[in-house]
């Protein structure tokens, strides 16, 4: 299958619906880390290939982690929610000058989307580089989720995952 930056255009703008019922695994070997994996469906298709993956850990808080949306192995969209370091975006002349070197916050969700990101073929590993800050008040990795899905145009609802914070006595 060739897939071409168009195509994924495409892809993002589709409605897209969950299918199954997903649920939070344990994801060792790191104590409490989960991991959902959730096919999605485009208009009755079947449709392979096409993934919601979130990860995050029950006993953080506040509740950390990433949601991804992926196609045939690669990251399309992410989303990080209060990630714990900061990013700083490379200078690339290919993206928008208010993004090149920007630095985000420790703490501030910040999303990765297609449009800054728009290149294909991804090499190995590739994450996505380039973020931008969530600005409003998403205050748990639930609303997180909410949010995630309605930017990526996915309909259906992903279980929330386990929450069961513990106190830090250090």
């Amino acid at each position: 299958m060739i897939v071409t930056p168009e195509a994924i255009d495409e892809l993002l703008q589709a409605p897209k619906l969950l299918v199954g019922i997903g649920n939070w695994a344990d994801n060792p070997p790191r104590e409490g880390a989960l991991q959902l994996r959730m096919p999605l469906d485009i208009g009755g298709s079947g449709r392979t290939g096409l993934e919601l993956r979130g990860n995050t850990n029950r006993f953080l808080t506040p509740q950390d982690g990433c949601l991804l949306l992926v196609f045939h192995g690669g990251v399309i969209e992410r989303m990080n929610v209060f990630p714990p370091a900061a990013h700083a975006n490379p200078f690339l002349s290919s993206i928008p000058k208010s993004h090149r070197g920007a630095v985000l916050r420790p703490g501030a969700h910040r999303y990765y989307p297609w449009a800054l990101n728009r290149r294909l073929p991804r090499p190995a590993g590739d994450n996505l580089r380039v973020a931008e800050e969530i600005t409003g008040a998403l205050d748990s990795f639930e609303a997180a989720i909410k949010y995630f899905c309605a930017r990526c145009n996915i309909s259906g609802v992903p279980p929330s995952p386990p929450f069961e914070p513990r106190l830090d006595l250090q």
